[in-house]
């Protein structure tokens, strides 16, 4: 859920993904203390994951949800804009549409360069969804290279933990 104070920040993120096309639950209406969102029927993301890592390698590989998961990523990574909280509750799998929504947005950052951009998105990869597939599997899942990918971002906020 957004943060009561950033409600205000909500309308302008969903307007940068509505540009670049990116499938989003719309604002029907925003209040001084709520915002509400168009219902988006489907599968939560969460849910979809939990089914989706019990599949062996190759059916995970060929499904239509990682295909469509992957193909947005790839979308946000080309126009360099990365979605910060692209997390697995914040999606939602319309089966019947082929394709995710993104229902809650969250900090969006526009520019940078592509090898930032998707090393971030496999840093979220990993701290919000690969609970058992960690990005370096995941990238060369994908037919990455390990060079395809600047993972200097995951690594800076990595070191600050410790």
């Amino acid at each position: 859920l957004t943060h009561i104070n950033k409600l205000h920040l909500e309308q302008p993120r969903n307007e940068i993904l509505a540009r670049l096309s990116i499938p989003i639950a719309p604002i029907t209406e925003i209040g001084p203390d709520y915002l509400l969102k168009t219902w988006i029927t489907g599968t939560r993301g969460d849910i979809w994951f939990s089914s989706w890592i019990l599949l062996p390698l190759p059916l995970r590989l060929q499904d239509p949800a990682f295909k469509s998961l992957m193909e947005l990523w790839d979308t946000l990574i080309k126009k360099k804009v990365y979605v910060q909280n692209m997390k697995d509750m914040n999606l939602m799998w319309e089966e019947e549409k082929g394709r995710w929504v993104v229902v809650d947005v969250g900090y969006v950052k526009e520019g940078g360069e592509e090898r930032e951009v998707r090393g971030r998105y496999y840093e979220t990869w990993e701290k919000r969804w690969g609970r058992g597939v960690k990005r370096e599997k995941l990238w060369k899942m994908r037919g990455q290279k390990e060079e395809d990918v600047d993972m200097s971002v995951a690594e800076a906020v990595d070191r600050k933990r410790e």
